[in-house]
């Protein structure tokens, strides 16, 4: 259980005691490349630091930089990032893409903006700071003024378990008119998701609330049918969706022995009243120790995994790769199975999901012979896990 009077770092979450904030968004420019650090939060374990980034974008000239902003993974590209302070030089150790957009700036010309989580080492104490960048050779440097978070959250102690899951929320904050709670999810199996919220569009520091409310009806009006968010019930029994997650830049590792464990924190609008109770209505998690192959040249085949059957009934190209088409019967208990974790042909899985009216898709680059290897399970314990909250004043 985490210790009370963690603080809530906007666009970072809720990090441990004295850790240290910056004292207000700084903006940087290179050749009309605008930086922005937005927030950081340097902690005694590690320092996390979130940074936009925003360009005009002239299809005629693309210039290398914008094409290391797209990159999914900035420390496989020409991304350099590392923290100075005094003589210690410290690199990133995680980056990580947590948005990207291309559209129109002014109504007449397009913008790239791009947000990054980066995660450096602790720093050490009260010397000063600069954040260094150096992105296709073009180079940012930033001071960090940084000040004690003052934004401490107030503690919690509710819990629920189902099928061997343990969620618990452990602080609360308020951040203008919403609510923010964090939960720790503890599974002896690998976490791989959470309730189901709505897809989101990028958010950035500059854009209008009313703009981000529009955007999240209309995806709720979309495609609410396949929502299941986390939930929270006012005392009137009121009740509302999350509205967005603050996740850390990092995942456990599905290869890390149990429990496995898995914070973040989750928006509501601010309710009225001093309790409520928030509801996580599903957990999925995955075994990945069975294994078993598929042959792609003699369809329909079928497929025993881990004591689970399933069916390929079609290989169809995709790009470079093939998807492949599942028929899963449907499952029960306390743990339902719902596909196999990942597939392998010459890569590993590259997308998944639900193909409208045929079954489940998996795709992957396969090889010759065109075999595959399917490898673990991914299950669903269904809750409600439900908890009740004091909420902070």
């Amino acid at each position: 259980m985490r210790t009370a009077g963690l603080v809530f770092v906007p666009e970072i979450g809720f990090r441990p005691p004295g850790t240290r904030v910056l004292g207000g968004p700084v903006d940087a420019s290179v050749n009309a490349t605008r930086l922005r650090v937005v927030s950081v939060a340097a902690a005694d374990d590690a320092t996390d630091v979130r940074i936009e980034w925003k360009r005009r974008f002239d299809q005629a000239a693309c210039p290398p930089v914008v094409s290391a902003l797209s990159s999914r993974d900035p420390m496989e590209g020409s991304f350099r990032a590392e923290l100075v302070s005094g003589t210690a030089h410290l690199p990133a150790t995680l980056m990580a893409r947590r948005g990207y957009s291309l559209g129109e700036f002014d109504g007449t010309r397009s913008t790239v903006r791009a947000t990054q989580a980066l995660r450096f080492p602790p720093l050490p104490a009260d010397d000063p700071v600069e954040l260094r960048l150096n992105v296709a050779g073009e180079e940012w440097r930033v001071p960090l003024d940084l000040v004690p978070g003052a934004r401490t959250g107030m503690p919690l102690g509710a819990e629920d378990v189902h099928g061997g899951i343990t969620v618990r929320a452990t602080t609360a904050a308020t951040l203008g008119d919403e609510l923010l709670v964090e939960l720790e999810v503890s599974s002896p199996l690998p976490l791989r998701q959470i309730a189901a919220a709505l897809p989101t569009a990028p958010t950035f520091s500059g854009d209008d609330p009313e703009l981000r409310r529009a955007r999240r009806a209309e995806m709720r009006r979309v495609l609410g049918d396949r929502d299941r968010p986390v939930v929270l019930e006012d005392e009137a029994g009121v009740s509302q969706q999350e509205i967005w997650r603050v996740i850390p830049p990092d995942r456990p590792s599905a290869e890390a022995g149990p429990p496995h464990t898995y914070r973040f924190a989750v928006a509501f609008e601010r309710p009225h009243g001093t309790r409520a109770t928030l509801v996580v209505p599903f957990i999925d998690v995955s075994d990945i120790g069975p294994a078993a192959t598929a042959d792609l040249r003699a369809l329909p085949a079928d497929v025993e995994l881990g004591g689970h059957r399933f069916r390929v009934v079609a290989s169809e190209a995709s790009g470079d790769e093939q998807q492949l088409v599942l028929e899963i019967p449907p499952s029960a208990g306390e743990r339902r199975f719902l596909h196999p974790a990942r597939v392998r042909g010459v890569t590993q899985t590259f997308s998944w999901g639900e193909i409208p009216g045929r079954g489940f898709g998996m795709t992957t680059r396969v090889g010759d012979p065109p075999i595959v290897t399917f490898q673990g399970l991914a299950f669903r314990v269904e809750g409600p896990w439900r908890l009740d909250l004091s909420l902070p004043q």
